[in-house]
């Protein structure tokens, strides 16, 4: 067979295959942080134009996400807690995994604190400011209880000026901002919000790797979700093009940048 032939039946076979997917659906579970953002609202028509696959969002923690992941009751993660992602892989239930861009996790509150760490800035919030944890098995609060953590402190033997609210980030940053308290949020969630909040950034560094919010897609086994999966294949596919990533680095809230990718 002659190469132009072999070029032309490669071609051929990737056109009959995304033929085939039009008129599907695919479905994404996310964070409500990725969902806050706007992102996938400004995104995803572009996809649903380019391959005719419509797409669904259910918007969730990272650990309610993985566990409909499990269940096979989504095609698509969009999910940002590294070690509950690879346990996920390693378990057989992921088909594809890659991380693709990141912002960072910061503190807001009503007043910024004085703190030139952020082992400063917890310390000040211990015991003295109310502070609004997610308490949801998100990627934000498993981030979150890691650096209770790391700097030393339990979270059992926390009083009532810490509280869990069980929500997504949205509506946390919301119970914050209406009680004077603090809570910690990604960097996009809070610039898509605060706008509409009263309260701003209380302790930041983005050039902490612990606070650093990495963000990945993972397509779910097939075995598990069932079907043949190439419609959530092509999906994978696109989002994770240059293309798409370079489309997510341009994206913005008021001039400012809320994901950087991760190859930049």
């Amino acid at each position: 067979m002659t190469k132009s032939l072999l070029g032309l039946t490669a071609v051929l076979s990737l056109f009959l295959a995304l033929a085939g997917c039009r008129g599907e659906r695919v479905t994404i579970v996310t964070t409500t942080s990725l969902d806050n953002s706007g992102l996938l609202e400004e995104i995803l028509p572009h996809f649903e134009a380019e391959h005719g696959i419509r797409t669904r969002i259910v918007a969730v923690g990272t650990g309610a996400a993985i566990q409909m992941g499990r269940l096979g009751e989504t095609d698509i993660l969009l999910v940002h807690d590294p070690a509950l992602e690879q346990e996920f892989m390693d378990e057989g239930f992921g088909a594809l995994r890659q991380t693709i861009v990141y912002n960072d996790f910061l503190i807001v509150g009503p007043d910024a604190l004085p703190a030139k760490t952020l082992a400063d800035a917890l310390g000040l919030i211990h015991g003295n400011l109310t502070f609004y944890s997610r308490g949801d098995d998100s990627g934000t609060h498993a981030r979150e209880l890691y650096l209770w953590e790391t700097f030393g402190y339990d979270i059992d033997g926390f009083g009532g000026w810490y509280k869990e609210t069980g929500q997504g980030m949205g509506s946390t940053m919301n119970m914050a901002s209406t009680t004077a308290g603090y809570t910690l949020t990604d960097r996009g969630t809070y610039l898509a919000m605060r706008a509409n909040l009263h309260i701003g950034v209380a302790y930041e560094n983005p050039e902490d790797e612990g606070l650093h919010n990495l963000y990945s897609i993972i397509k779910v086994s097939s075995e598990i979700r069932g079907g043949d999966g190439e419609a959530a294949r092509v999906f994978f596919d696109w989002f994770t093009s240059a293309a798409t990533v370079n489309m997510i680095g341009e994206y913005r809230v008021d001039g400012e940048r809320l994901f950087i990718p991760l190859e930049e």
